[in-house]
């Protein structure tokens, strides 16, 4: 009788291991998923306010050091580099990134303009200095 008891209990404990294990991968998975839409939402074609000008968030990696965000943009009337200081003011006015670099991690922001035949590539290292807050 004790070995049916202990051959249960594992069965119990294993089937508990993979409702737990099921559960936490659905949550992680709607979790990443509601994430990525906020992220696209803050980036797809809202960076600039020039008309005809696309963007769309190509990559978004977070770590303990660094946060990379890398843009395509397509139809900018001049090269990419002209656009640097229009590109730091809008990071640094996004509460969920100025959040990120007030706690003291920088971010990575490449932005690629496949479209221009020259100045289609800007590369941007931003931290809470650079971006001047006051508050």
């Amino acid at each position: 009788m004790r070995s049916e008891v202990t051959t249960q209990q594992q069965l119990t404990r294993l089937g508990i291991t993979f409702v737990i294990f099921v559960v936490s991968s659905i949550y992680y998975y709607y979790r990443d998923e509601a994430q990525a839409e906020s992220l696209n939402a803050l980036f797809n074609d809202t960076v600039f306010g020039i008309p005809d000008v696309s963007t769309k968030l190509s990559f978004y990696s977070e770590t303990h050091e660094l946060l990379t965000i890398k843009v395509t943009a397509t139809g900018l009337p001049e090269p990419a580099r002209e656009y640097k200081p229009h590109l730091l003011a809008f990071i640094c006015s996004q509460s969920s990134l100025k959040a990120i670099l007030r706690a003291g991690k920088p971010i990575h922001f490449d932005m690629s303009a496949p479209d221009r035949v020259e100045g289609s590539h800007v590369n941007l290292r931003i931290d809470a200095s650079r971006c001047h807050y006051s508050d």
